[in-house]
Formats: C-alpha cells, sequence, structure tokens
C-alpha cells in the first residue's frame, strides 16, 4: 500500500478551488498535520466551528467561508462553497 494519496487529493482540491487567504470553515477538532501544511502555506483563514452544534452555527461565519473542511469519525469530508 502506498501512502500519501488522500494528502494529495486534499492539496489538488485546495489548491484547485481556493486562492491564498481564503477563509475555510473547519469543524473543532485536530486537523490532520499535512492538511494544516496545506492551509497554512496558502495563507487560509481557519474560521473554527462545532459541526456537532448546529443550532448554535454562527451563520455570518458559515456566509463568509470560501469552503469547508472536517474530520469526523476519522474520515475527511470537504464541501466547495459557491
Amino acid at each position: 500500500m502506498r501512502g500519501g494519496a488522500g494528502t494529495g487529493a486534499i492539496r489538488n482540491v485546495i489548491n484547485a478551488k481556493l486562492n491564498p487567504n481564503d477563509k475555510i470553515l473547519i469543524h473543532d477538532a485536530p486537523i490532520y498535520p499535512t492538511s494544516k501544511i496545506i492551509m497554512d502555506s496558502m495563507g487560509l483563514e481557519k474560521l473554527i466551528v462545532d459541526f456537532n452544534d448546529l443550532d448554535n452555527m454562527d451563520e455570518k461565519r458559515i456566509q463568509d467561508s470560501n469552503f469547508v473542511y472536517s474530520n469526523i469519525l476519522g474520515k475527511i469530508y470537504m464541501i466547495v462553497m459557491i
């Protein structure tokens, strides 16, 4: 089994869909170290929210973000905001 394909896929999606200094909505959980490096290298502003508490989520933060990244139960979910 070869490692690194997941990181490459994440990097490709983020590079294709985001511009430097864009805002990325992230679940309040640890960020995979390799994903954090990608986000930091692009200067992405991380907007941290608790995806488990949707009733108290700040709608302004959601509207201000360009992208959603979440690591829930060991799986990575990425949603491109329009």
